[in-house]
């Protein structure tokens, strides 16, 4: 047989979908399939580096799997079995359906809301998770195959017998579609609500660019069984199937051409899965696993570590993928996490700081060490950030920042370097600039403020002070300010990246910051009392500067000179 036995599922995606999938054939009768097929996205090869399996729990035959990030999946097969993630695969959990029909598609648009089709026209709804499921009226008696949703109101199932089903309220009606033929229907794809396609037995491809209102024949130019479809665009996509069958088309479908691998070796492909717009996988028979880096024009196999018949993949724009299949079979893809930044990049070795760490692949992460040792603790903000709290060592020393999930841990590259430190360093504002004011024969006196950045890595109890001095205001044509002019008159610290414990200033303002025409000896304006200041901060000093009524109009410059040193 060709595999066009009872293959069943549909499939429906939005542009830029929120998971990179092809549903598997469901339940069949068919013998073992293996194949590969498909051209999609391109992304890093040395991403993905291996398969492995994942304890599902059960012995049947599964169909479809569909996950909606690096966490939350779902998996459908045989008399009516249902199991789902929260972990990612490392744990399965049955859940209750409330039918033994076999079930052949699985759809979820959220963590939330999801549907799943089989045997007998079987459509079931859940808004919770799939924690309870409720039957929705199908109208037809057909094999339902696979479904799809845009969103939590439209979708669309496809199936036996030609069958094709529309929702708009969710589910809560089906109303049918006119195919224009009696193949059995595998599996649907949209672009868009309108945009979209439906393969099938004998070679069948079906369009539509209303929603499916009315659905046109394409020519394929095979009459072999088609069992999966993937659109990147209106215009670019794949079809896989029978005896290792790969078309694709760059017209929306208008012509079809053959990109049949023969690595596949004659295999059925199943199912197709996505990263991005070239980095594709195809997954069939036996357990073949086959993945392109250039959407399709090289193939090559990966091991699965399974000969059982694999039905389906799926991949989320993170990165991981899945795979199930016969016997219980799911496989896991999930390329290891990148760090591609550190920030703040150095800090103390004697106290701890948060550390924002970003990158790819975080979602799930267990561990992150600097160097040897554990962070102190950490949370994952998102799948390309997390906020790290370093663990103090012993001295100076630069380490790589690595961080662990179920995928892996992050290989170490320049861009994830921590440096533990031992200096005491300050940044200084570049320029001062005090507001011009309209001179009224009255002394006046006009502000502005002023940021140091502090950063004590020595690890020594002692503290530290910043000191000024300064050169006389002068407006460069003979006429000068006092030599008391300017005067700090506030001090205050807030934290900054990498701050530790924030100083406890010591000094009472106001402090006049001297001046002369070689700079005096410099007075202290800051200083931070022994054990705190350790790390960074932000130092705002508030300025005066005091203009006699006697000024003479121009511009006034001064050249001022601050310096940091520990102890008080």
């Amino acid at each position: 047989m060709d595999g066009d036995v009872v293959r069943d599922w549909c499939n429906i995606a939005v542009s830029a979908p929120r998971h990179q999938r092809r549903r598997s054939l469901a339940a069949r009768l068919c013998a073992p399939i293996a194949g590969l097929t498909v051209a999609l996205v391109a992304l890093p090869t040395s991403a993905w580096a291996a398969w492995s399996g994942q304890a599902s729990g059960t012995a049947q035959t599964l169909n479809d799997i569909d996950f909606v990030d690096a966490l939350h999946g779902w998996a459908v097969g045989a008399a009516g079995t249902v199991l789902a993630t929260v972990d990612g695969g490392t744990t399965w959990t049955a859940q209750a359906p409330g039918t033994a029909q076999a079930l052949y598609g699985v759809e979820f648009i959220d963590t939330s809301h999801g549907w799943a089709v089989g045997a007998s026209g079987t459509v079931l709804a859940t808004t919770d998770g799939g924690a309870s499921w409720t039957a929705q009226a199908s109208g037809t008696g057909q094999t339902l195959n696979n479904v799809m949703f845009v969103d939590t109101s439209n979708g669309w199932a496809v199936g036996n017998g030609g069958t094709v089903l529309v929702t708009g309220n969710g589910g809560a009606t089906w109303t049918a579609q006119a195919s224009g033929t009696g193949q059995t229907l595998y599996v649907c794809w949209f672009v868009g609500a309108s945009t979209g396609w439906i393969v099938g037995a004998k070679g069948v491809i079906l369009a539509t660019t209303d929603g499916g209102t009315t659905w046109t024949g394409q020519t394929s130019g095979t009459n072999k069984g088609l069992y999966d479809v993937n659109f990147v665009s209106a215009s670019t996509g794949w079809a896989v199937g029978a005896k290792g069958i790969v078309l694709s088309t760059v017209d929306g479908g208008a012509t079809w051409n053959s990109q049949s691998p023969a690595a596949a070796g004659g295999n059925d492909l199943n199912a197709i899965g996505r990263v991005g717009n070239s980095r594709l996988w195809a997954v069939g028979a036996a357990g073949t696993i086959m993945t392109s880096p250039d959407a399709g024009n090289s193939w090559t196999g990966q091991a699965s570590g399974t000969a059982n018949n694999l039905n389906s993949t799926v991949f989320v724009g993170s990165g991981e993928g899945w795979a199930a299949g016969d016997s219980g079979t799911i496989l896991a893809d999930t390329a290891p996490p990148t760090v591609t930044a550190v920030s703040p990049s150095q800090g103390p070795a004697s106290c701890s700081i948060s550390v924002t760490i970003t990158g790819t692949g975080f979602t799930g992460a267990t561990a992150v060490t600097f160097g040897a040792l554990a962070a102190t603790g950490f949370t994952v903000d998102s799948a390309t950030q997390i906020t790290a709290t370093d663990p103090t060592v012993g001295g100076p020393q630069t380490v790589d920042v690595t961080v662990t999930t179920p995928s892996g841990t992050s290989s170490t590259s320049a861009a994830d370097r921590f440096t533990y430190g031992n200096a005491l360093t300050m940044a200084t504002p570049a320029a001062v600039t005090f507001p011009s004011t309209a001179l009224n024969g009255l002394d006046e006196t006009v502000s502005s403020t002023a940021n140091f950045t502090p950063d004590d890595e020595t690890g020594s109890p002692m503290g530290w002070h910043l000191s000024g001095t300064s050169t006389t205001f002068s407006d460069g044509a003979g006429h000068l300010l006092p030599t008391t002019a300017t005067t700090v008159t506030a001090g205050s610290a807030v934290a900054a990246p990498g701050t530790c414990t924030l100083p406890t200033n010591l000094v009472g303002y106001p402090t006049t910051l001297p001046a002369g025409g070689i700079p005096p000896t410099p007075v202290t304006i800051f200083d931070a009392q022994g054990n705190t200041g350790t790390g960074a901060s932000t130092v705002a000093l508030t300025l005066q500067l005091a203009l006699p009524a006697a000024t003479h109009v121009g511009t006034y410059t001064s050249t001022w000179t601050f310096t940091i040193g520990s102890g008080p």
